[in-house]
């Protein structure tokens, strides 16, 4: 929903005081006129506040700017405070847009003393000995769903842990409706767009 969208559905329709004109608030208006609209602009702020608010809880709503790893790592570490066992996290990215670095979080989150690397060639990793379990899997060396099968990837949805599947979206129809799709993509800053 845009702020504007959220506004109108709040009932808040943006105006100025009929004696104002546009060229006159632009330059400073009188101070009289301008406290009139201080208290617009408070009752914009709140309404869009509780916007984001519920935003918040809609899938693929949320959105964080990571500048680097770390930072990376503490957005996946306050995501999996929320998660249950069986919860799977869908990650899609290109290469290098850090998927490992936020399954390390995810770690980081659960307590885990495991370090986290990439299971690009062997498939499947698991990290026990933290909150819950977590089974990291990478489905980007596969070529067809077969081979999911050949690795236990059902057997791996049943276990009461965390899976995140890295490069989900090369197999999307074998992930679970409930999972949670995280999408992780490089800005032209170098920094990491994060989105779930």
């Amino acid at each position: 929903m845009q702020p504007r969208e959220c506004l109108e559905a709040f009932g808040f329709r943006p105006h100025r005081p009929r004696n104002l004109s546009r060229r006159r608030l632009c330059e400073g208006g009188s101070e009289a006129a301008l406290h009139g609209l201080r208290p617009l602009a408070r009752q914009r702020s709140t309404i869009l506040d509780a916007c984001s608010s519920i935003a918040a809880r809609i899938p693929g709503q949320m959105k964080r700017i990571a500048a680097n790893a770390e930072v990376t790592r503490q957005v996946a570490a306050e995501f999996v405070s929320d998660l249950k066992p069986g919860n799977v996290v869908a990650l899609v990215g290109d290469l290098g847009a850090g998927k490992t670095e936020f399954v390390k979080g995810l770690a980081v989150g659960l307590d885990s003393p495991a370090a986290v690397t990439s299971p690009t060639f062997t498939l499947i990793h698991e990290y026990r000995g933290g909150r819950l379990p977590l089974y990291h899997m990478d489905f980007y060396r596969l070529s067809s769903e077969d081979e999911l099968d050949e690795i236990g990837f059902d057997d791996y949805l049943s276990l009461p842990g965390i899976c995140a599947v890295e490069w989900a979206n090369r197999f999307p129809e074998r992930i679970p409706g409930t999972a949670i799709w995280v999408t992780l993509s490089i800005t032209e800053n170098d920094e990491r767009l994060i989105s779930w």
